[in-house]
């Protein structure tokens, strides 16, 4: 018993889960102290208010009890009841609540909160009326006429307004108003008044007025003020130096900690450009403040949090490109502050017990020197009651040996000119036995290498001391662990040690009280692939990968999420940029310039998290270079210094390279000849990169990255301006804009002669000469023309010269030569010349040549090359021919091989020329690919493009520049047979969900004897092409129609089907088209037709959703067997998937074959002979709905089993006689047996009958009555007998005439054997018994003996009551 008792303990035992690692965690009961007054939330100090409009002072205070609140309005108690319902004190807080402010409401307002421990107050409040007043002399209208270029104020001086209000300008249309948009040209100074730097021809605005505007944000209204009207003079604009039109002013002073401007306005035409730097006296200039900006187009500088340190004097600088000396404007900047408390000397709050010591600091920073006030519960110190036990001082109040009923508030104010500081703190005197507020966190979670903080905020009076143990041990104190005055621990660089219980105690005088909690630490989460810097080009994809591990128990609860610059990024409003969900990874996609930054993967559990960063950085063009000049100065050429030059110096600064280095930049310029035409200036092709000894892999089209200058001598008679673009490996920069000085030139001969000079004529007798025409800039001066010389290369004429008076002029027709001059040699030269003269460059003698004539050669020899003929080339070769002019009559070129289809000639004839010498030209010529396979003396050439399986006829001819010469004796042989060229045409004709119906024409170019087509396709994704899925061959026949169906395919996807035909010596070129299959549920699309949309028949169905039926026939049948071919319906959805169904005439239902997609025939196999069946086929769509054809009906070949034609089966005989045959002599052996077993039956019963004879006589002779031996005088004896006597001889009689039939020899082998019967008396038989009719009636004294000795025996049948059963015994 006591070892099961045991089992049962440990079962339960090993139920119970694991016990903490905490033995108890006490919770005190909350409890409430006394506490004095504190405020937490009270109102600004000033507040705008609009009459009429709800305003609330917010005032909520702490303490125990809850303090009553009230309200001083200008030093005064005020009581909100005596205002009719406008003004309440909120319940439960102090809030002031106006809910119909009048202008007597103005006011200062402050709030008290007071309890039995004191009274606390908010710093005082100046409720204060909101209003804006009309602009003076609104409604005149004043006119200014400036110059054009000019600088113009309109001035604006601001209505009286509280709060100050915003200003701006309007442009005003009748009644409409447009705000006017500032830039660096236009600007609104600080006071409201409108400056232009430079007057414009737009800024007449149609005569519109100008008004400025003060608007009022409180009270929500506008006022307008007078208009003014700007109309400018003059035609042409006046260039003026940078002038200073406003700055603010030349000592300023900011506030700390707060928002500060101050601005300098410049007028001048150009417009100038205005910046600011930081001056001291050890150097003229230094980077602006990192807390400062720029705007206004440069004019203002911001502070946006003033610090002490951005006292000085800063500098703006205005300058243009009228003046060559900035103009600068100085102010100096000093920081004062209003008043802030300095650290550890703000008053806290202190909670102590009796005969203690209360110290109270109070003291502030500030520009000017802020002063000290103490108050006491509201009340200025001084008119509080002297006590003894406090010490007043200028920063510090101290109370000794405090009791009870010192508790109270203090006060204390900072102040100067610029504002002042206020707070409360109280002091509470008590005996409060430790109380635990936030006991320490039970299972609190860290990390390894965390910092923890374990709370254990205690209250209590005098004040608790805490402290902490970890389990059972030593008190922790020092080292990792640190105990706040608050009473928490703090636990550095946490490890899997620091797991356990941790237990604070917390005692005074009066008690001491426990508290524990424990912590769980867990291993630290891990970035384990960390992600790596990107670079990359703008519109690129730039990803970043990371993975992480953390403590497995945490598994679940890690996720890593990303940062751009320190700010988690939102995917939903980034819509470039992706998290993969699968692998954590971040993609952004399309990315540009402000896509560079910091991206970091964050990996957390809730408790730790890892964080690992990466750079992205997006290259792009670089910024357009910036500050473009240009100054023009005359110089002497260098190579002619008898010619003076204007050199054009141009400067600019770089732009941002963005983060791709700069590889050069480009300059370009532009001429009045065409304005809006750039032109590149080509600088010389530097050696080497800078800096290096590397020399450039590509040209360079520019000025070196480190140039800011370039000087380019400029062409006569012309007025330029100039540009700069910057280049990078990414692509250029936008333009520059535009120099805005204008370098001119003056007019001088031209400096150089028209180039690609050629002569040659197009006929005999003839001679043109072509040059390149010069470009305007190259003009040089006005009148300009060309001057065309020649002579014939023999001199035996003198030369001659033409003008051409068209600068554009390209060519010249020397037409009085004479006409029998066939391939004459000349010379020419063509130079340039206007208004100063010839240009002062040599022209150049060129040699040329009148007209060619038709040549006089022909090739004699051309022949195929043995084995070379393929279906589409052949090599020919022949005998190169005399290049003699004489017989060329001109410039040998080459040949010109003419080839064509046998039966086409000479109609259809297509040529290659075989350019051997090109010639010098400087026009464009069609380019030929040289296909010479050898050339010497003699010429082999591969034709190309001969149609396949054809009799192709082949010539050649000589070539000069203008004629061909007569044909070489032509050749003939056939190509052999090629792959097909594409299908003709190829369209969808049909398309469903599931399927398309395709349909083509045959290709244009059997090129053989075409055998079948190939269709494959592929799905195609955005730009992702699939696998490539092949569909069985097509076999051609010229009978079939060009259509296929191709099924199984995918809803709503995009597919590339491919078709190609094939012949035997291949898959010809393919042809393919892009479309797409339905969506599921959608009607089916037909080639050219339209889909209204029908309403829908069924539950959800529409008629173009449900297939139509094919029609089909049966084209062959057998005798177990039939073919079924069907054609789909031309409908609106033919449907993509067949099967066939058929049954015997008379059955109810249809059997289905397997679904047939691919071809248009089925055989149904196998079936009955010499049967008729019903077919038809059915269509469907691939979604469940089908549509079945009429059925046809049709007999198989054969005979119907169990019903055929006796005339038409001969054996059928045979084997009828054959049953016939075995039927008779069934018959007669049955017959046979059942005779035979008859007589059987009867020699038998006399066998038996025998037998009880003889057990009779036996049984006769035990009992005495018969001797066996002596057998008539014992049956005699018997016969004797009575009654008894006569039946027994009755019976003899009968056994003899049987025994007279019985064999006696059969009778002497039967067995005698002597039986020993016992003597059974009789009884009466049971009730119900009766005699069968028939039986022998038995005698009371019968024994079983005698029964079965007389006779066969006697049956008795019994009868019981309704059941109908009766017993028999025989």
């Amino acid at each position: 018993m006591s070892v099961v008792c045991l089992g049962v303990l440990l079962v339960v035992l090993s139920l119970v889960p694991a016990a903490q690692p905490q033995t108890y965690f006490r919770r005190p009961a909350t409890r409430q102290v006394n506490k004095p007054p504190l405020i937490v939330q009270e109102p600004f100090k000033e507040i705008p208010f609009r009459v009429g409009h709800s305003i609330q002072l917010p005032c909520v205070a702490t303490g125990y009890p809850d303090p009553n609140y009230s309200w001083r309005m200008d030093g005064k108690p005020y009581d909100p009841s005596g205002n009719a319902g406008r003004v309440a004190i909120q319940p439960g807080v102090g809030t002031l609540i106006f809910a119909n402010p009048l202008e007597r409401d103005e006011g200062f307002y402050q709030c008290n909160a007071t309890n039995i421990m004191g009274t606390a107050i908010s710093i005082k409040s100046y409720m204060r009326v909101a209003y804006i007043k009309p602009f003076p002399n609104k409604d005149t209208v004043r006119t200014y006429t400036p110059k054009l270029g000019a600088p113009l104020t309109l001035p604006c001086v601001a209505p009286q307004s509280y709060p100050k209000p915003s200003l701006y300008w309007v442009l005003l249309d009748g009644e409409r108003m447009t705000q006017i948009l500032t830039d660096d040209r236009v600007t609104v100074d600080m006071t409201g008044s409108l400056h232009f730097a430079n007057v414009k021809a737009s800024d007449y605005r149609n005569g519109n007025r100008y008004a400025c505007v003060a608007q009022n944000e409180i009270v929500r209204e506008l006022m307008q003020g007078a208009y003014a009207r700007v109309i400018p003079r003059g035609q042409t604009e006046l260039f003026t130096s940078a002038a200073i039109v406003y700055h603010r002013s030349t000592n300023e002073v900011a506030l700390k900690g707060k928002l500060f401007r101050t601005m300098c306005i410049y007028s001048g035409n150009p417009t100038p450009v205005v910046s600011w730097r930081k001056i001291n006296e050890t150097s003229n200039g230094k980077p602006l403040p990192d807390n400062t900006k720029i705007e206004d187009y440069g004019q203002t500088l911001v502070f946006l949090n003033v610090r002490y340190e951005n006292t000085g004097t800063y500098q703006c600088k205005g300058q243009n490109e009228a003046g060559y000396t900035p103009l600068e404007k100085s102010v100096t900047l000093s920081v004062q502050s209003e008043p802030e408390f300095i650290d550890g000397w703000k008053p806290e709050s202190r909670e102590i017990g009796e005969n203690e010591v209360a110290i109270f600091r109070c003291k502030g920073n500030g520009i000017p020197e802020p002063r000290t006030v103490w108050f006491i519960n509201g009340k200025k110190i001084e008119s509080d009651d002297k006590d003894p036990n406090r010490l007043v001082e200028t920063h510090q109040l101290t109370f000794f040996n405090v009791k009870k009923i010192d508790s109270k508030v203090i006060q204390c104010n900072i102040t100067n000119k610029h504002g002042f500081a206020f707070t409360n703190a109280y002091l509470n005197v008590m005996d409060e036995a430790p109380v635990i507020e936030d006991p320490p966190q039970i299972d609190l979670k860290v990390a390894e290498g965390q910092k923890t903080n374990l709370t254990c905020r205690v209250y209590g009076a005098p004040k608790p001391k805490v402290v902490w143990h970890k389990g059972s041990g030593e008190q922790l104190t020092g080292g990792r662990y640190k105990i706040f005055t608050d009473g928490n621990l703090q636990i550095e660089d946490i490890s899997l040690v620091d797991a356990g219980v941790y237990t604070c105690t917390a005692s005074n005088r009066i008690d001491s009280v426990v508290a524990s909690g424990n912590i769980i630490v867990r291993r630290r989460t891990l970035i384990q692939t960390v992600p790596q810097n990107v670079m990359v080009e703008k519109g690129t994809e730039a990803k970043f990968t990371c993975t992480a591990t953390t403590d497995p128990d945490e598994v679940m609860n890690m996720r890593i999420d990303w940062k751009k610059d320190g700010q988690f990024i939102d995917y939903n409003r980034a819509q470039r940029v992706f998290k993969n969900v699968v692998d954590n990874s971040l993609t952004i996609s399309g990315t540009v310039f402000l896509d560079t930054g910091k991206y970091s993967c964050v990996a957390s559990n809730g408790i730790d998290s890892s964080e690992a960063g990466a750079f992205l950085i997006v290259q792009e063009p670089p910024d357009p270079p910036s500050k473009i000049e240009v100054r023009c100065e005359s110089v002497a050429d260098k190579d002619n210094p008898d010619i003076t030059r204007i050199r054009a110096e141009i400067y600019w600064q770089p732009g941002r390279d963005h983060y791709a280095p700069i590889l050069y930049y480009r300059l370009q310029y532009n001429t009045t000849f065409s304005a809006d035409t750039w032109y590149d200036i080509m600088p010389a092709q530097p050696e080497h990169k800078p800096n290096t000894t590397e020399p450039y892999s590509e040209p360079v089209s520019g000025v070196l990255p480190n140039a800011t200058r370039y000087d380019f001598l400029l062409s006569p008679y012309g007025n330029y301006t100039f540009r700069v673009l910057a280049k990078n490996k990414v692509g250029y920069s936008k333009p520059s804009d535009h120099t805005k000085t204008v370098c001119h030139t003056e007019a001088d001969v031209p400096y150089k002669n028209p180039e690609n000079v050629i002569a040659e004529g197009d006929r005999p007798g003839n001679l043109v000469i072509f040059w390149t025409p010069m470009a305007a800039i190259e003009y040089n001066g006005p009148a300009f023309q060309y001057l065309i010389s020649w002579q014939p290369a023999d001199k035996s004429k003198p030369i001659k010269t033409q003008t051409a008076g068209r600068p554009d002029a390209w060519h010249y027709v020397v037409t009085d030569l004479e006409n029998d001059e066939l391939y004459k040699k000349y010379l020419v030269r063509v130079k340039a010349k206007n208004s100063k003269g010839e240009s002062k460059a040599e022209a150049q003698w060129i040699v040329g040549y009148t007209g060619e004539g038709v040549p006089l050669v022909a090739p004699y020899d051309v022949v195929v090359v043995p084995d070379s003929v393929k279906a589409t080339q052949a090599v020919i070769e022949w005998t190169h021919v005399d290049t003699d002019p004489e017989v060329i009559r001109g410039f040998f070129r080459g040949y010109r091989i003419q080839f064509a289809r046998a039966d086409e000639w000479p109609d259809n004839v297509r040529e290659d020329d075989v350019i051997i010498n090109p010639g010098r030209t400087y026009y464009p010529r069609p380019r030929h690919k040289r296909e010479i396979v050898s050339f010497n003396v003699t010429i082999q050439y591969r034709v190309r493009d001969l149609p396949p399986n054809t009799l192709v006829r082949i010539q050649v001819r000589v070539l000069n520049k203008y004629y061909v010469g007569p044909p070489s004796p032509a050749i003939e042989f056939r190509t052999p047979e090629g792959e097909p060229g594409p299908p003709s045409k190829f369209d969808v004709a049909a398309r469903g969900p599931t399927y398309l119906q395709l349909e083509w024409q045959p290709p244009k170019q059997y090129n053989g004897f075409l055998v079948g087509y190939n269709i494959s396709y592929q799905i195609v994704s955005g730009l992702n092409l699939g696998g490539m899925q092949i569909r069985e061959g097509i076999s051609y026949s010229l009978k079939e129609k060009l259509e296929v169906q191709l099924t199984g395919l995918k809803p709503d996807t995009y597919y590339r089907v491919f078709l190609s035909g094939s012949t035997r010596a291949g898959i010809g070129e393919p042809i393919f088209l892009d479309t797409n299959t339905l969506p599921a549920g959608k009607p089916i699309s037909l080639k050219g037709a339209e889909l209204s949309g029908a309403p829908c028949t069924g539950a959800g169905q529409s008629p173009s959703q449900v297939p139509s039926a094919p029609t089909f026939a049966v084209t062959g049948w057998g005798n177990n067997s039939f073919t079924v071919q069907w054609e789909p319906s031309r409908g609106t959805n033919p449907g993509s998937v067949f099967f066939v169904e058929y049954r015997i005439r008379g059955q109810y239902l249809w059997q289905r074959t397997e679904q047939v997609f691919r071809h248009n025939n089925y055989t149904v196999w196998p079936i009955d002979s010499g049967t008729i069946y019903q077919v038809r086929v059915v269509a469907t769509n691939g979604m469940g709905d089908e549509a079945a054809s009429e059925y046809l009906e049709v007999r198989t070949k054969g005979i119907t089993p169990g019903n055929f034609r006796l005339s038409a089966s001969f054996w059928f005989y045979g084997i009828f006689i054959a049953l016939l045959l075995i039927i008779v002599f069934m018959v007669i052996f049955v017959l046979a047996k059942k005779t035979t077993d008859t007589r059987f039956e009867e020699k038998e019963a006399v066998i038996e009958e025998h037998q009880r004879q003889l057990e009779a006589e036996q049984a006769a002779l035990q009992m005495g009555i018969l001797n066996q031996y002596a057998e008539t005088e014992s049956r005699d004896y018997m016969y004797s007998q009575g009654s008894f006597g006569a039946e027994l001889k009755a019976l003899d009689d009968r056994s003899y005439e049987v025994a007279e039939e019985v064999d006696p020899e059969m009778y002497k082998k039967l067995p005698i054997q002597q039986v020993e019967y016992p003597q059974v008396p009789y009884e009466a038989p049971p009730a119900g018994l009766q005699y069968q009719e028939g039986a022998i009636p038995l005698q009371p004294t019968d024994t079983y003996a005698q029964v079965s000795r007389r006779g066969r025996g006697v049956k008795l049948e019994r009868s019981e009551g309704e059941k109908g059963s009766k017993d028999t015994f025989v």
